[in-house]
């Protein structure tokens, strides 16, 4: 008689474990769902708004100056805090943004335009926050790359002078909130080096160079993808 109690449950107790096993499997991609979801509200997210910018050249003691001024809202829109702790000024060479014409400190001092108060890197962002920021920036352009900038400004209209935002993590944020890498920025500036070892006939430091940048990208493209996901 118990046998046959046994047997006459069985189907009821197999039904009751695929059951079991399809609520855990449910649960875990929903915690996988959770997770990821999480993650991309947490992500990094660095830009900035409302930008002012007006800039040219003056000549000051037979100095030709850039004189800048760049007026914006530094934003934070991740969920969670970053620290922006270097601040750039640079002119994108492609429309990728991997390669710079000219990429330099911007040494401030920044002004908070909400308090008029003098503030400097590093900028602690709370999560969903934003801090109004102004600068004014003016340096030298004889035997700079910034001459030869200028002096092409005329037929390459798409140079614009740029800030890039770096956080604590050394990751490199454009003004419109896009991702980049300062290694590979660096591998394409001293990529000229390379080719000017080609011209005496030296092959291998072209070859390692051109491999070095090829390995960026390939590692850029890869914390891309995962940066989407939230998994970076």
């Amino acid at each position: 008689m118990l046998n046959f109690d046994i047997e006459s449950f069985s189907p009821l107790l197999q039904e009751a474990k695929k059951i079991f096993i399809a609520s855990g499997a449910l649960a875990g991609w929903f915690a996988l769902f959770y997770t990821i979801a999480s993650n991309i509200r947490m992500r990094p997210r660095i830009g900035a708004l409302n930008k002012k910018v007006t800039y040219g050249l003056q000549k000051h003691d037979k100095l030709i100056f850039f004189k800048g001024k760049f007026s914006f809202t530094l934003v934070n829109r991740s969920h969670a805090p970053n620290t922006i702790t270097h601040v750039y000024l640079t002119v994108w060479k492609n429309k990728r943004k991997n390669s710079t014409l000219r990429f330099g400190h911007v040494n401030g001092p920044f002004i908070e335009t909400s308090s008029r108060k003098s503030v400097d890197v590093p900028f602690h962002l709370e999560p969903r926050s934003a801090l109004p920021l102004m600068v004014e920036i003016d340096f030298p352009i004889v035997g700079t790359p910034d001459e030869k900038i200028f002096s092409e400004l005329s037929t390459s209209p798409g140079y614009v002078y740029q800030l890039l935002f770096e956080d604590i993590d050394g990751t490199l944020f454009a003004e419109e909130g896009s991702q980049h890498d300062r290694r590979e920025i660096g591998l394409r500036w001293t990529f000229g080096n390379s080719i000017r070892e080609l011209k005496k006939f030296r092959l291998m430091p072209l070859i390692r160079h051109t491999g070095q940048i090829i390995k960026r990208r390939a590692i850029n493209i890869l914390k891309h993808l995962l940066h989407m996901v939230g998994l970076r």
